[in-house]
């Protein structure tokens, strides 16, 4: 299956070209340091050039931390940290954004991290901070 995307458009009624998605989302801001961008097979590249870190090892260290995600899981390590929330398509950043921020306010907790699918294998990573105005000084 191959996704096919359009970048934002930069003027009126441009011509846009439509960039694949197969080897992943590639629709670099290009204000961002060259170095934040690069994509998950050239970091496993570079980790091998830069720090000796064989692809073997780079496997069984991700293999080792999904094991041990998984054990916490079954053993409900995370069952007071983790809010799943069900969305409708299309709306998934502003129901979770919207759930982390009630969930953190009526806990008190300052912080919060979201976990937030685009699709074909894509993903947003998300740290809120509740201020204290918001909880009343009573930040964790």
């Amino acid at each position: 299956m191959r996704a096919f995307v359009y970048p934002a458009a930069r003027t009126p009624f441009g011509r846009f070209t439509a960039v694949s998605t197969t080897l992943g989302w590639r629709l670099v801001n290009p204000r961002m340091p060259r170095e934040w961008t690069v994509s998950l097979s050239e970091c496993n590249e570079q980790l091998r050039e830069n720090y000796g870190v064989s692809r073997q090892r780079q496997d069984a260290f991700a293999a080792r931390s999904h094991r041990l995600a998984h054990a916490a899981w079954e053993e409900g390590f995370y069952d007071d940290l983790v809010v799943a929330v069900a969305h409708p398509l299309g709306a998934s950043g502003g129901r979770i954004l919207g759930t982390l921020a009630k969930v953190r306010q009526e806990r008190g907790e300052r912080y919060g991290v979201a976990a937030i699918c685009i699709g074909v294998g894509q993903g947003l990573a998300v740290v809120l901070e509740i201020t204290e105005i918001v909880l009343g000084g009573a930040a964790r």
